[in-house]
């Protein structure tokens, strides 16, 4: 009997011992759970992380059409933010290009050569803007009508961005862009497109061998073009300023003439060969001008 007696009282031990300790654990969640002030449970609670930065990405390509309306001032910069608007509102310039930049045209991904860049940059959109207007390169001399081209920033370029926007534009005058079509494509097509974007300028004849005056015929003029010399190969060292300006009326005076439609009529001719810097650029055409009424 005592034997058996006290088998029970040894079993039970281990079993208020086990129910003792799981109410302290209870008690104790409870009591960091309103230490905590929100009655949870911490043995439930779910884990939080820390926010995490999403990886930096480069801005995207623009969109061939896509219209803007740019002051003269933004052709000033290699990057342009604005943005675009509908084609039949209001604007000044329109891609009609959007290329692919090339590490070669940057000098160095790392350490972008940005002389280099406006180089490449300008002769990629000079060259195609001939068939998006519907011209070859001399009528496009004779209007108004130009690139603007905008790059990535180097930023964006670190980030993997390589895109090259080519827009056209019209220069209004000396200070401002002219309102675009809804569609730029064939501007220059037929003469009667030539004429409302041929260049005219208000100048004396000093201003107008400066380049000075120029604006649209639309505006006040007393100078018009009426024909381009073509002065040297794309691959041509520049000939120096006297070379390009030398022989006027040998150059102009027959295209004048024709313009008048006058041959024993006293002519004023004018000739504007490219500058330097536009030889640079790619210019190989001077402008025939005859004084106008």
């Amino acid at each position: 009997m005592p034997s058996h007696a006290a088998r029970p009282r040894r079993r039970l031990l281990p079993l208020v011992v086990g129910v003792l300790v799981a109410a302290l654990v209870v008690v104790a969640a409870v009591a960091f759970g309103l230490a905590r002030g929100d009655g949870s449970d911490p043995t439930t609670a779910p884990r939080t992380s820390a926010p995490t930065t999403p990886p930096a990405t480069a801005a995207p390509a623009p969109a061939v059409d896509a219209c803007y309306a740019l002051p003269a001032s933004a052709l000033q910069s290699a990057h342009d933010e604005t943005p675009a608007v509908a084609c039949t509102a209001d604007h000044t310039s329109q891609t009609f290009a959007v290329g692919t930049l090339t590490d070669a045209d940057l000098g160095d991904p790392d350490d972008v050569d940005t002389g280099l860049l406006a180089q490449r940059a300008d002769a990629q959109c000079r060259a195609a803007l001939p068939a998006h207007v519907g011209a070859d390169a001399r009528t496009v001399a004779l209007s108004r009508l130009r690139t603007a081209w905008f790059v990535p920033t180097e930023e964006d370029i670190a980030l993997g961005a390589r895109w090259l926007r080519c827009d056209v534009v019209s220069l209004r005058d000396e200070s401002s862009l002219a309102q675009l079509p809804d569609s730029s494509e064939a501007m220059l097509s037929t003469a009667d497109k030539l004429e409302r974007w041929r260049t005219c300028a208000q100048a004396t004849l000093g201003q107008l061998q400066a380049g000075q005056g120029q604006r649209m015929c639309a505006l006040d003029h007393n100078w018009r073009t009426v024909g381009t010399r073509k002065v040297g190969e794309a691959a041509d060292a520049w000939p120096g300023d006297a070379a390009v300006r030398g022989r006027v009326l040998e150059r102009c005076e027959s295209q004048v003439r024709e313009y008048v439609d006058d041959p024993l009529a006293t002519v004023t001719v004018g000739w504007l060969p490219p500058t330097q810097a536009q030889w640079a650029e790619g210019a190989r055409y001077g402008l025939c001008w005859a004084e106008t009424d």
